[in-house]
């Protein structure tokens, strides 16, 4: 199943520049998110962190959902990499250290951006279905 549109980019950068212009949106977008909270991270907030005009942010995305979903899902690959990094060269025999090894990789992605992670995963109304498409499409 798709993720609903709502959470879709509209365009993805086929040249660098495009490419960089999106990844100016998203860090904007992260700092935004981050000093403001969900409700205070504005499309207009953002498009003014990045130095653009609002109508370039929306050639790349439909509304804040949708860019809000970039770092969420870079979020969830970075923990992903920590985890394959760290059980690189194999797990540990005893479950406790297993847990330990599980336990401090999660905390360890979490502390990168305290304040962007609790926008994307306490703040946001409606995140469970944010979720939920997470999950479906295998991919935010």
């Amino acid at each position: 199943m798709a993720p609903p549109d709502r959470y879709r980019p509209r365009k993805q950068p086929k040249q660098q520049r495009a490419a960089e212009t999106r990844e100016r949106i998203l860090d904007a977008a992260a700092r935004v998110f981050s000093d403001h909270g969900y409700a205070g991270g504005t499309t207009n907030r953002i498009a003014e962190r990045a130095n653009m005009a609002i109508g370039s942010v929306y050639q790349y995305f439909p509304n804040k959902d949708a860019i809000l979903r970039a770092p969420m899902h870079a979020h969830l690959e970075a923990g992903s990499a920590l985890l394959a990094q760290r059980t690189a060269a194999g797990l540990p025999d005893r479950l406790d250290d297993l847990l330990r090894l599980f336990v401090r990789a999660t905390i360890d992605n979490h502390r990168a951006d305290p304040r962007l992670h609790r926008v994307l995963f306490e703040g946001r109304p409606g995140r469970r279905t944010f979720w939920r498409s997470c999950t479906i499409s295998k991919r935010c």
